[in-house]
Formats: structure tokens, sequence, C-alpha cells
């Protein structure tokens, strides 16, 4: 696959078959990864890939954590409040994703059920975390946004799909403690990677993209 087409045919996956990803393919994926730039090359991230009996343990509590209420406790605090024109995005976004899996407004058990895949990870058999050193400033934050980027990059070209999800990082003390991560650490976010399940219908919706015209000023 040429770098366009992995650019334009990435999306997020929110279906997996659950089939283990070849575990050379996996390696070259991360290896591929690790080339993403970083602040003088500081390549803050640190990088936790897991799958197997640790990863499902991981799943079960965090759901358990959420299908009894407990509030989430992630390391990175969540937003409060977008600018209008995001906001706009971000419910466009749900409203559509929902409208195409059949989910109404009111159906509170259809969104509870949707929920609960994501903190399953839609079924993936690989999640990769990422965690910064708390020493590090807010800019590193840019560093981890360009690794996932070209984590996601690499996996597309090579017929695996992806997904960034917060929900993987929302109860990140069972992250810390089932990866044994130090409270010095930052669990900043993570990513569900594995095979598209091509017959689930919310795999044949893709997110809209603002035009050119709105987001990009030219200038000279």
């Amino acid at each position: 696959m040429d770098f366009e087409s992995a650019i334009r045919e990435r999306k997020s996956i929110r279906a997996f078959t659950g089939d283990p990803i070849d575990s050379e393919v996996l390696r070259q994926i991360i290896n591929l990864a690790l080339q993403a730039p970083s602040w003088g090359n500081t390549q803050p991230w640190e990088v936790y890939v897991v799958t197997g009996k640790k990863l499902e343990k991981i799943k079960s509590e965090c759901t358990k954590r959420y299908e009894r209420g407990d509030p989430p406790n992630p390391d990175l605090a969540l937003p409060s409040s977008w600018p209008s024109a995001c906001l706009e995005r971000y419910r466009s976004l749900g409203k559509a994703l929902f409208e195409h899996i059949g989910i109404s407004r009111g159906d509170h058990i259809g969104r509870k059920s949707h929920y609960l895949k994501m903190f399953n990870g839609f079924g993936a058999p690989v999640f990769v975390y990422i965690c910064l050193d708390k020493q590090l400033s807010n800019y590193a934050l840019i560093d981890v946004g360009l690794f996932f980027q070209t984590l996601c990059l690499s996996a597309t070209a090579k017929g695996i799909g992806t997904c960034i999800l917060t929900h993987l990082v929302l109860y990140s003390d069972v992250v810390h403690e089932e990866l044994e991560i130090p409270n010095s650490k930052r669990v900043v976010m993570g990513a569900a990677l594995g095979r598209t399940d091509m017959a689930a219908q919310i795999n044949h919706f893709k997110s809209c993209r603002e035009s050119e015209s709105v987001l990009v000023k030219y200038i000279c």
C-alpha cells in the first residue's frame, strides 16, 4: 500500500475479529511507529504492547468498574469544554455513528452496550498503551500524537485495523496495577489493534473531514 492510500484508508475500526496478529507483523508495526519524530529526538514515549491473559484481565476489570458506576480516574484529565466548532463536529460524529448502527437517542441499552464494547477495545487482541514520565511538559503530548499517527498508518499499510480509545485509559489505576507502571508515569492513551471484521456494519462507517477552505489559511 502506498503512503497516500494508507492515509486515506485509515479509519477507526470498531469491531475486530479477535484473531491474533502475527508476532512478527506486530513487531514490524511497532518498530515503524518508533520512527516517529519527537521534540529534539527525545522519544519520550514508553510503549506497552499487551496481549493474552493480561489483556483479558484489563478488559474484564475495566468493564466491571464501568458497570458498577465507578468514576473514571484517567492520568490525563478529560476535556471539560470545547470551542463551538469542535463541539459541533464531536456531536455530529456521535449522532452519525449511532444512526449508522441503528441506535436511537433514547436507546439507553444500545448506548451502554456500545460503551461496554469500547472498554473491551471492540474485541481487539492487542492494546498499545503510551506512558510519559510526569517530569515531561505538555509538549510531550505532541510526540505521543505523532507516535499514534505513525502507528495507525503503519498498521493500515499492513492490513491491521486500529482504534485510538480514551476508554482504554479511563481506569488508569487498573492499567498501572496490571502492567506494573510506577506512579511516576502517566498512562496517556491507548489504541486497539486487530483484524477488521468486515461483516460488522459499524466498520462501514467513516467520519467525515472538514473542508480545506474552513481549516486552512494560505498566506503569502
